[in-house]
């Protein structure tokens, strides 16, 4: 059983971990595809979040058989609905949980497969600075399950991988998070525990982190 013992650094995931926003993202994907006639199905979409905008237009063409080179034009109306009719939700547990990791002394990043463009316009400079480093998809050259973020985050904050706990809820995240060295906690806020077997732990919510790490400190 892994231990958090060396845990210094916490990276959590955006979409689906901090902001309830899948399900917005999976309507704005079906609007965009439904000129060729196509529902795109939860579980095609889910197992693809995490990566960037683009590269999940492309699968999705390819997984549909819609033309390739649409697959950019897709990707902009996608993102321009969901950026005209999504709604920012934090999770409720969200805000406490980054309070409670101030007081541990941990650095905290933010990993996400968002374009920058996206993220800007989604969070305000409140909330951005309360994380030590923000990385996403414009800031590396390889997305999830590509190791590249995550290691870029620990790199910027000087920290070790194997002393990094990530906070993920997408199947490609938790193969990047595990990619990179890195111990990782799987949320089942978009998908079900069979999806996130790679995973260290799996939980329902950061809830569930806190109440791991708070465990973990009172057995040292």
């Amino acid at each position: 059983m892994p231990t958090l013992q060396n845990v210094d650094t916490i990276l959590f995931d955006f979409d689906g971990v901090v902001i309830q926003s899948i399900e917005d993202h999976y309507r704005s994907w079906n609007q965009a595809f439904a000129r060729f006639g196509i529902t795109v199905q939860w579980n095609d979409f889910a197992v693809l979040e995490g990566q960037s905008l683009y590269t999940i237009a492309s699968q999705l063409c390819k997984l549909y058989n819609v033309p390739h080179d649409e697959h950019r034009k897709i990707a902009a109306e996608k993102n321009a609905l969901y950026l005209t009719t999504a709604t920012v939700r934090f999770y409720d547990d969200i805000f406490s949980a980054l309070e409670y990791l101030r007081t541990q002394k941990k650095m905290i990043g933010l990993v996400t497969g968002a374009h920058r463009d996206r993220f800007e316009q989604t969070v305000d400079n409140d909330f951005k600075n309360k994380f030590d480093v923000i990385i996403t998809a414009d800031d590396v050259t390889h997305t999830k399950p590509d190791p590249e973020p995550f290691l870029s985050a620990a790199a910027k904050l000087k920290k070790l991988p194997a002393n990094c706990l990530v906070i993920e809820n997408a199947p490609l995240g938790v193969e990047a998070a595990k990619n990179a060295g890195m111990l990782c906690y799987a949320l089942t806020t978009t998908l079900p525990e069979e999806f996130l077997s790679k995973a260290d732990w799996i939980g329902k919510n950061v809830t569930d982190v806190i109440h791991l790490m708070k465990t973990c400190m009172s057995l040292t």
